[in-house]
């Protein structure tokens, strides 16, 4: 039976701390009653399985199949200020299900003990601690015994005490970390051809399901990606003419952009789900602490658009041919030109991801070379509501983005950074039309 949130009272909450468990029973938990502080609840669904991620299994319901005593559950939230903390694990467990947990805070560990007789669910008290000062804090459990198959199912973690006042926490499902953007305004009246980026990863900033892109544009988005423990690819999509969001089957035909030419080795296929349109990519081993050249190109054939992607190998020293989409209903050059940091899979979002960027450069249809130094910083909807650890800026001549880690922010939305200029432009373009 599921517990019920609401009055109740000081002395519920103390008989509460009280009990070692609570299995099967209507209880009444009074998370936002008055008196000796406020009260809260962290969702089951907003936690992170650390160490190893499939030994257990987040989702609406919390975290569960948690088989591996390998696997720890992980909560994240920034403290509003000083005082004592005291934390309960709202839980669920078979019946006959008996072990013992472990719940780390930074300098401290509390042994939990859990004994569900009837079955059902669990309030299971984990401890109380000092808080010295507003900040970021990792709660971590860890499952050292059980006498089944599978440690609890984890519902929530419930929080009282004056730290709680002004707490920031997620509360959605959706983990992935915010995603962030910078904008390169175009100087008045130029039409460009082609656009130029570079980027550099940092070392340990490259978590898996992290897409780096470098050079975006009105009609699509050219980067790099880490897809899989062994398997990164540059990636290169152009979106099909219309508003259909999800299925392209249903987008007519000449609405839909087409391919003129692929390079070796490269992979093409439709889209969907995030709009429509066409997508390449090519498996490429890129790594961390390597600045990497992206170049993009849009010629204009009658009321479409040919865009031309191109990946430079430092390796071969030259600039390898990505794909050439024809985009319908466009015709005109490239415009609204952008980079971003993005983390796709929310099951490893409390990671940090970070990205320079540097020495961005358009050219006119006229041959005319023109440096951008200008940036506006940018982020998704998740940013400012459910995640506040994000950030950019300039270091050196570099603008740069981060994203993840569950620490204090470093920029706002709609900030204009300016970097120095005097780069270089590419010194040599590729000549393939196709």
């Amino acid at each position: 039976m599921a517990l019920s949130r609401g009055g109740g009272g000081e002395e519920r909450w103390d008989a509460l701390l009280d009990l070692r468990v609570l299995a099967g029973s209507f209880l009444l938990l009074p998370l936002f009653s008055g008196g000796g502080g406020e009260r809260v609840e962290l969702p089951g669904f907003t936690a992170y399985i650390l160490k190893d991620p499939r030994g257990a299994r987040v989702s609406r319901r919390g975290v569960g199949r948690w088989k591996s005593p390998k696997a720890e559950a992980a909560w994240f939230f920034r403290a509003g200020g000083a005082g004592t903390l005291e934390m309960v694990l709202h839980a669920r467990a078979g019946k006959g299900a008996k072990g013992l947990l472990e719940v780390r805070v930074p300098g401290r560990s509390f042994p939990v003990r859990y004994e569900a007789a009837g079955g059902g669910e669990l309030l299971l008290p984990a401890g109380k601690w000092r808080v010295s000062r507003p900040g970021w804090i990792r709660v971590v459990v860890r499952g050292l015994r059980k006498n089944g198959d599978r440690f609890p199912d984890l519902l929530g973690l419930v929080l009282r005490g004056k730290p709680v006042k002004g707490i920031v926490y997620n509360h959605l499902p959706r983990r992935n970390c915010a995603s962030v953007h910078l904008r390169y305004p175009l100087p008045k009246g130029i039409r460009a051809e082609w656009f130029y980026n570079e980027v550099t990863v940092p070392k340990g900033m490259d978590p898996l399901s992290t897409y780096f892109e470098v050079c975006g544009f009105r009609r699509g988005y050219f980067g790099m990606q880490v897809n899989g423990p062994r398997e990164r690819r540059i990636i290169f999509s152009v979106w099909d003419a219309g508003n259909e969001p999800v299925t392209r089957r249903k987008v007519r035909k000449e609405d839909r952009t087409a391919m003129l030419a692929r390079g070796e080795g490269v992979v093409v296929n439709a889209f969907g789900h995030e709009g429509t349109g066409l997508h390449s990519h090519w498996v490429y081993p890129w790594k961390a602490g390597r600045t990497y050249r992206f170049l993009v190109r849009a010629e204009p054939r009658g009321k479409a658009t040919a865009y031309t992607a191109f990946f430079f190998l430092p390796e071969k020293n030259r600039w390898k041919l990505i794909a050439s989409f024809l985009a319908p209903k466009d015709g005109g050059r490239l415009g609204h030109l952008y980079s971003f940091v993005e983390n796709f899979g929310g099951w490893n979002g409390h990671l940090e991801r970070k990205a320079f960027f540097g020495n961005q450069w358009v050219r006119t249809a006229g041959g005319k070379w023109i440096e951008l130094t200008k940036a506006v910083f940018t982020h998704d909807p998740t940013g400012g509501t459910e995640r506040f650890d994000f950030g950019g800026g300039v270091s050196g001549n570099r603008f740069f983005l981060w994203t993840g880690g569950f620490k204090d922010g470093t920029a706002r939305g709609g900030e204009v950074f300016r970097r120095r200029g005097g780069g270089r432009p590419p010194a040599i373009l590729p000549s393939r039309r196709p």
